[in-house]
């Protein structure tokens, strides 16, 4: 009997701790809806909402540009600009 407590004792300290982060995280996240939803009723200016959707469509047009342009277009232009390596000044060495 003796054996299987310690183990038996790290299996619930471990279903405890998981229970309780998991117990935090929903008191947390559950009141933020509720909240973002009140303030947005009561202040919305459809003037203010419209300059933060521009914001947000031009960064993720730009975000997915770079994404295009490193994944396509840079993978040749880092292939042409390399230089084969010049062991010149390591000839001279005394090594």
């Amino acid at each position: 009997m003796a054996d299987y407590f310690f183990a038996a004792f790290l299996a619930a300290h471990n279903a405890f701790i998981l229970a309780e982060s998991l117990a935090l995280a929903a008191a947390l996240i559950l009141p933020l809806p509720l909240a973002l939803g009140a303030g947005f009723a009561a202040g919305f200016d459809p003037l203010i909402f419209a300059q933060r959707a521009l914001a947000a469509a031009e960064i993720l047009a730009l975000a997915a540009a770079l994404i295009l342009n490193f994944f396509f277009f840079g993978a040749g232009l880092a292939a042409e600009a390399t230089v084969e390596p010049n062991n010149r000044a390591n000839s001279f060495s005394s090594d």
